[in-house]
């Protein structure tokens, strides 16, 4: 993680800043992993990661190791 933020709305417009933020602290990267909301989907963050050369990889839908959850069985 290379940005962080609390917002009380999770839209386009704040995933944007933040991108924005961590590549002008720490370059353009390779890849964007990010998750499969609607503001990690929108048409600003594809072209922005496209015209910066970076690839935007999406979890697979359901995915729940991908977010940090781990299931647990009490016995």
């Amino acid at each position: 993680m290379v940005a962080a933020w609390y917002v009380f709305e999770d839209n386009e417009a704040w995933v944007m800043h933040l991108f924005r933020g961590a590549v002008a602290n720490y370059g353009i990267p390779n890849s964007l992993y990010v998750d499969r909301g609607s503001p990690y989907m929108g048409k600003s963050l594809m072209r922005s990661a496209t015209l910066l050369g970076c690839k935007l990889i999406h979890t697979s839908p359901q995915d729940a190791a991908a977010k940090g959850y781990v299931k647990t069985s009490v016995m």
